[in-house]
């Protein structure tokens, strides 16, 4: 179940590496993460947009550092789905550039998954340049009958 390599990934569900993205700001320093749902759709936290010194209808720098060539894209920051941080914290960001090498995370519900062990991704200012696991609002549920699965709760 894990993927080859050293460090904290090596228990990580395969491929869900090239699936998270840094959300690059003004000064293409780490916002925060992102992570790849569908194909060229990424879904972050809009205080993690915000950071990146955007909003709905702007667009963000990301960068796919664990895919071969870090893999550099713009997103367009939607206007629909937009929920504030004060409100729910999401954004969801269309990828202008080609979703090539990359494979989306599935979606799924949190139900059922108490008491069941997750792990958070993220790019803390403390981290190594490719990024740690961290505690961040999505989790990737690790345990079977869901692991892979990015949750929301």
């Amino acid at each position: 179940m894990g993927i080859a390599g050293k460090g904290p990934e090596n228990a990580l569900t395969p491929g869900l590496l090239p699936a998270v993205a840094q959300v690059l700001g003004p000064d293409a320093q780490v916002a925060g993460v992102g992570f790849l749902v569908a194909e060229s759709i990424l879904v972050t936290c809009a205080h993690v947009v915000h950071a990146a010194g955007s909003g709905p209808g702007g667009t963000v720098q990301l960068v796919f550092p664990r895919v071969d060539g870090a893999l550099r894209t713009e997103g367009l920051v939607l206007d629909e789905p937009w929920r504030a941080p004060e409100d729910e914290d999401v954004a969801i960001v269309r990828l202008s550039g080609s979703s090539a090498g990359l494979k989306a995370l599935a979606l799924g519900s949190a139900a059922g998954c108490r008491g069941h062990q997750v792990r958070s991704f993220g790019f803390p200012a403390q981290a190594p340049a490719g990024g740690t696991s961290a505690s961040v609002w999505p989790a990737i549920c690790c345990q079977p009958p869901r692991a892979g699965v990015l949750i929301f709760s």
